[in-house]
């Protein structure tokens, strides 16, 4: 599920018999969920969502909204450009309906900007 944002690799301890894993927190990527809308019916698919949501972070999930990963240094559209096979241009309306606290300054999640290290 969600455990590709962790790097895991194991440790052994004692006789080797009992594997831990090692996880690193790091916090500048983190899932989020972003509704979109005004979708042309050609790209309603999960490939199309899909591909849409290539431009926000790396895909997730795709339902009526989609899950992508996305970096803390990204400053999330209000549309995304997309030209259709006609050659025609579909502007897709980005919403987040949440947004994790994040530094600006050290492109983290989980801090707020004013409390960041000088």
């Amino acid at each position: 599920m969600f455990l590709g944002i962790f790097k895991i690799s194991p440790w052994l301890f004692g006789n080797g018999n009992q594997i831990f894993k090692g996880l690193d927190f790091s916090m500048n990527q983190i899932p989020v969920w972003g509704h979109l809308s005004n979708i042309p019916l050609e790209l309603f698919t999960s490939k199309g969502l899909s591909y849409i949501a290539s431009a926000l972070g790396n895909p997730l999930y795709m339902y009526a909204k989609v899950c992508f990963e996305m970096n803390a240094n990204l400053v999330v559209p209000r549309f995304v450009e997309v030209e259709l096979q006609d050659g025609s241009v579909a502007f897709i309306i980005v919403e987040m309906p949440w947004m994790p606290h994040r530094c600006l300054q050290c492109n983290v999640f989980g801090l707020l900007t004013s409390f960041a290290q000088k």
